[in-house]
């Protein structure tokens, strides 16, 4: 029995008419989505720390430039 709980009262889905229903089934599919992209989400950025760090390990003195310093680019 699927059950819908909004504050202290419980719903009994199967006693909504069709489209609640169906709306219901959506929602516990939404739910689970959104679990499964907060996972990778935590993948992604585990990597690019990952990721991150193997780049900073290849800084160089001879790469650090003046802040301060204007550098023009062209477009």
């Amino acid at each position: 029995m699927d059950t819908y709980k909004k504050g202290d009262v419980s719903y009994e889905v199967a006693k909504l008419d069709e489209e609640a229903q169906g709306l219901f089934a959506l929602l516990g599919q939404a739910m689970v989505n959104v679990r499964q992209y907060n996972d990778k989400i935590q993948l992604v950025q585990a990597g690019a720390t990952y990721i991150q760090g193997l780049f900073e390990d290849k800084l160089t003195d001879e790469a650090i430039i003046d802040e301060d310093t204007e550098v023009e680019t062209e477009d």
